[in-house]
Formats: C-alpha cells, structure tokens, sequence
C-alpha cells in the first residue's frame, strides 16, 4: 500500500464508525464508477478505427451526391 493510501486509512479510522461507513460508501461507489468509465473508453477505443472510417465512407458519399436529407416522416 503506498504512503498515501496509508495516510488516508489512518484518517478514516480515526473518525465514527457511521462516518467511515459513509465514507467506505461513496469511495466504493466512486471505485465501480471508475472502473466503468475504464471499461467504456476500452470498448470505445476498439471501435474508433470503425467509426473512423463509417465517418470517412459518408463523406465521400455527400461529396458525390449520393446522401439526402434525412426525412423522420418516412420512419
């Protein structure tokens, strides 16, 4: 454990039990929020070339005319 896990630890233990719990809560919420945010920049950066390329294919298409407006009415 490093210096400043430690330095964190002795301060949480230092304060209520209800308070650490808390504490514990929001850490742990906060962790499993970061560990999917991880996740999703992963998964994001493996499909990146993909949308890359959709991106570029498109363009091309506008340039040669081929792409209309977008119509929601024929959904």
């Amino acid at each position: 454990m490093s210096n400043a896990s430690e330095t964190l630890l002795r301060i949480v233990e230092s304060l209520p039990e209800p308070l650490q719990e808390r504490i514990l809560a929001e850490v742990q919420d906060f962790l499993e929020d970061m560990r999917d945010q991880g996740e999703w920049d992963a998964q994001f950066s493996r499909t990146q070339s993909g949308l890359a390329s959709a991106a570029r294919r498109v363009r091309e298409e506008i340039a040669k005319g081929g792409a209309s407006s977008f119509d929601h009415e024929r959904l």
